[in-house]
């Protein structure tokens, strides 16, 4: 058993979250601006995935299936 196991449902949940909270935030006015630094716009669409991801579902019934 690995210490950190992530599957690929979890990976895909996250990117989707990731997507969104990087358009939501872009859209924003004072965090879309030039003036704010981009790794400190990444950091925080980060910082707001990793805390939103456990409230964050899904549906399972449309995820992609690997071939």
């Amino acid at each position: 058993m690995y210490p950190f196991e992530i599957s690929q449902y979890d990976l895909y949940r996250a990117m989707l979250l990731m997507f969104r909270c990087g358009a939501f935030l872009m859209t924003i006015p004072a965090f879309g601006h030039v003036s704010i630094p981009r790794m400190f716009r990444l950091w925080l669409v980060l910082f707001l995935t990793v805390l939103l991801l456990p409230f964050a579902s899904i549906s399972t019934d449309q995820l992609p299936v690997p071939t």
